[in-house]
């Protein structure tokens, strides 16, 4: 079993590494503290593509989840300042589902308009929960029993 990374993998992990060490710095980070985000990294991920690397490729996504494991990787050695696991997963959730409401989203989501986050449980049996990135987010897409729900925070996506 060959356990290194293919020349694709080595390029996509030095260009996050350098991404976070431009983008994340000591000062960054504990300036990102009272919310745990840093809106100009947040939009540096976006402008990489990274937030959206798993959705699927006609959405402009389609990397691998071994790749997104790259990404977070990187990221968690910087302690970035952002939700980006989350994000990573919501992205491909909005991309994936069809409807008009979810296309909107998506669409203001990747255009780095709106901040949708994801509930981690289920809203019918934990109708109170922390979820990460909630203090930013514009939406949060989360389980109401068996539908698939989505909670505007703001105002509707423009």
């Amino acid at each position: 079993m060959n356990l290194h990374l293919s020349d694709d993998q080595n390029l996509l992990e030095e260009s996050f590494e350098r991404f976070f060490q431009a983008e994340s710095s000591v000062a960054r980070v504990r300036a990102a503290e009272p919310l745990g985000f840093d809106r100009a990294l947040w939009d540096g991920l976006l402008e990489m593509g990274a937030l959206t690397m798993r959705a699927p490729a006609p959405a402009g996504g389609g990397h691998s989840l071994f790749d997104a494991a790259l990404l977070m990787g990187q990221a968690g050695r910087a302690l970035a300042s952002a939700p980006i696991v989350e994000a990573v997963v919501v992205a491909r959730l909005l991309a994936s589902v069809a409807g008009p409401i979810a296309r909107d989203w998506w669409k203001s989501f990747s255009e780095g308009r709106k901040i949708v986050m994801l509930a981690l449980h289920d809203i019918a049996t934990r109708p109170k929960q922390i979820v990460p990135g909630g203090a930013v987010a514009d939406a949060v897409v989360g389980l109401d029993g068996d539908q698939l729900v989505l909670i505007t925070t703001a105002r509707p996506p423009d």
